[in-house]
């Protein structure tokens, strides 16, 4: 969904982003990537805020889809039930063989080096 931006002006295309009305024709902006329900965005549309929850929402979905992908391909690799892989996820990153999963706190500081975010 495009979405212009108040501080400058500039139209930008946020992914997954989408306008659905509510029962009184009032437009609410929901952040719905694909696999996972519809959130509400709370902040106005084109405002800082937005961008940072648009952010927020935007790493959280990033670390549920790379788990989802480990999962998969433990299930479809060796055949294990969905359930048995993420036991074994879970074990090997007790051990260290897998790094620990990843915070938005780390992937927002490593996106936004020497800002704050």
């Amino acid at each position: 969904m495009k979405i212009t931006m108040l501080e400058d002006g500039r139209d930008l295309d946020f992914k997954y982003v989408i306008s659905d009305p509510d029962p009184r024709g009032n437009a609410r902006i929901y952040f719905r990537p694909p696999g996972r329900p519809k959130r509400r965005m709370q902040t106005p549309p084109g405002s800082a805020e937005f961008a940072r929850e648009y952010l927020d929402l935007f790493f959280e979905y990033a670390i549920w889809a790379s788990e989802r992908e480990m999962v998969e391909a433990v299930v479809t690799k060796i055949g294990a039930t969905e359930a048995s892989a993420k036991r074994m996820i879970v074990r090997y990153r007790r051990h260290g063989h897998i790094p620990q999963k990843v915070t938005i706190d780390e992937l927002r500081a490593e996106f936004f080096v020497g800002e704050d975010a």
